[in-house]
């Protein structure tokens, strides 16, 4: 089940098959169900780990370190993840956590979805069609410490608002210093992640990343993706490739670029979509950058997309909000265009839905609370007049409607 790339040798398989009324008594202590990977250098993955189902996993002292399988659902009071390494692999996987669900370490990882792995260099993980990981918090989402959560998106039909993987988390969606949300689309198909969170708060030097987990670069002289080509376009046009999308409801990932046969050109970068019931606090940095291409003759991927919605939006001086197009590298000169920059939009006040009057909308020049910094650049060239254009950055403010408003609870 793991992937070797010729250096470190992928984990095994661990299958445990047990009385499930049994187990409600049996009390695991100190327990570990190991699977990793080689330690040499190299990309090699964790192996798999399957149970009857999820009792097995409910005592603290247990700890997990492999790919999880027969356990489509699992539902528990509280989470705490702290020295576990586990991805949750079945079709339409749903965790639900009643209250609160920490990832608590650097060594605490917490994945859902990324069923099939294909060969490193070229793509990573893919979701399968029908399978949509889903996780619902009843109370707040904290990663801290160095934790990492990360989601695979599946296959979608690739229209708006069909989303591959749903995060909900009712409390507030804290990213500590130092830790990690990632966010992948599926890098054929486009599936991108939905979050929607009670806040969002991204503390300085915390990450919320989708940075080259849009569609793919390739090894040849195409690319994946609405803008592929050589230099992919989005919210700006690439050397090559032509821009598409909303500029302001941005809802797809960025575009691979192209390459010649010495390397893959730049993976798009992916989608960071956000609801937020109250408010989005921006520290740290949220990155939807394209992907550095491979080896010589290749070209930029183009930047992601970034479509938050809240009621209010901050941050401080040391926020980043960025989704800035991939360079292009050639010593031939040839197959370098520069990808052109994503899309960026943030709307605040009142909720938006479809088919909203347009008098309730109004595009505004910056966010009043945000201190940081917004970019959506186009990547260079390695030639002259190769380099991709800027991308679009745009503020919408939603209005009450005129008249009496009934707020009920």
């Amino acid at each position: 089940i793991g992937q070797n790339n010729g250096f470190a040798g992928g984990g095994g398989r661990i299958a445990i098959a047990y009385s499930s009324a049994s187990q409600l008594v049996a009390d695991l202590q100190s327990v570990t169900f190991d699977t990793s990977p080689g330690s040499e250098s190299g990309t090699a993955d964790i192996g798999s780990l399957a149970f009857t189902d999820a009792k097995a996993l409910h005592s603290a002292e247990v700890r997990l370190i492999g790919q999880v399988y027969n356990l489509p659902l699992w539902e528990v009071d509280s989470l705490m993840v702290t020295n576990w390494y586990v991805r949750f692999c079945d079709t339409n996987f749903t965790l639900t956590v009643t209250n609160d669900l920490t990832i608590n370490g650097s060594s605490a990882r917490l994945e859902i979805g990324g069923t099939v792995v294909s060969n490193v260099y070229r793509v990573g993980y893919f979701g399968t069609a029908g399978h949509k990981p889903r996780l619902n918090v009843g109370g707040d989402m904290t990663i801290t410490n160095g934790g990492r959560f990360t989601v695979y998106a599946s296959v979608t039909n690739g229209l708006p608002d069909t989303w591959g993987a749903e995060i909900d988390v009712s409390g507030t969606l804290t990213i500590a210093a130092n830790s990690r949300v990632y966010a992948q689309s599926e890098p054929v198909n486009g599936g991108s992640p939905k979050f929607t969170v009670g806040n969002l708060t991204v503390l300085t030097n915390g990450l919320f990343s989708a940075a080259g987990r849009g569609f793919l670069g390739s090894y040849s002289d195409t690319g994946h993706g609405p803008g592929k080509g050589n230099g992919a376009g989005y919210g700006g046009k690439g050397y090559v490739g032509a821009t598409y999308g909303s500029r302001d409801r941005p809802q797809y990932p960025g575009s691979g670029g192209a390459s010649g046969i010495y390397g893959h050109g730049g993976h798009g970068g992916g989608l960071v979509r956000v609801v937020a019931r109250r408010y989005v606090t921006i520290d740290g940095t949220v990155n939807a950058d394209a992907g550095v291409c491979v080896g010589n003759h290749s070209s930029g991927g183009s930047g992601g997309g970034m479509l938050i919605d809240c009621a209010r939006f901050a941050g401080a001086p040391s926020g980043l909000l960025s989704a800035n197009g991939g360079n292009g590298t050639s010593t031939a000169k040839s197959n370098d265009g520069g990808g052109g920059g994503g899309r960026i939009a943030i709307w605040t006040g009142q909720p938006y839905f479809e088919g909203i009057s347009p008098s309730r909308v109004t595009e505004v020049d910056d966010l009043p609370e945000f201190d940081g910094v917004i970019t959506a650049d186009g990547g260079t060239s390695t030639t002259a007049n190769r380099e991709g254009q800027p991308g679009t950055i745009a503020f919408f403010r939603v209005t009450a409607p005129a008249g009496t408003v009934f707020m009920l609870k």
